[in-house]
């Protein structure tokens, strides 16, 4: 079914939501082909460069990310607020910081195909290489050592980050980014 159309999908439940907490959403990609979970950001990049630079933009996944505010419009309104305070707390010290959620569990099929190192060149940062698409031919999932690579570069940073050890929510998932369009 197509989730634009269906009003008991994800999309509706976050579109809604969106109304009562007085967010502008824009749904894309919906008719486009998925070619693997890095490429959302590129096909957003056209409507990051007509966004208001001073308003943070959230990147979310309609089929498991819920937005989940109060039923009251100034409670959801608040609920937001919140949310853009919470994120400007977070990059205080850091400029052009873009946040991802994290969860508990690692890791999608494309990153036990490569080591974490694999995909930015360490001297000029430009991107080497690009993930393969998770759970097409050639990029199963596997658990080796590129997964236990991904494992250890994931607990250092989140330790790292925030100094606290045992945190089971360390693994990124781009399901879920907020930052400034520029960034």
């Amino acid at each position: 079914a197509n989730m634009e159309k269906d009003p008991k999908s994800p999309l509706s439940f976050f579109r809604e939501r969106s109304e009562v907490a007085g967010i502008r959403t824009t749904v894309f990609g919906s008719k486009s082909e998925f070619r693997g979970f890095g490429d959302k950001y590129q096909t957003l990049r056209p409507i990051l460069e007509f966004s208001d630079p001073s308003k943070v933009v959230i990147l979310a996944d309609a089929r498991d990310v819920a937005l989940n505010v109060p039923d009251n419009k100034e409670e959801a309104t608040k609920a937001v607020d919140r949310f853009v305070s919470a994120f400007e707390a977070l990059t205080k010290n850091t400029p052009n910081a873009v946040v991802l959620s994290a969860e508990a569990q690692c890791c999608v099929s494309a990153m036990s195909n490569s080591f974490p190192n694999e995909y930015f060149d360490p001297v000029t940062g430009q991107r080497s290489k690009r993930a393969c698409v998770s759970g097409t031919p050639g990029c199963e999932w596997s658990d080796n050592e590129k997964i236990a690579a991904w494992d250890f570069f994931m607990s250092e940073r989140a330790f790292q980050q925030t100094g606290l050890d045992g945190n089971p929510d360390i693994y990124l998932n781009a399901g879920l980014m907020a930052g400034y369009p520029k960034d």
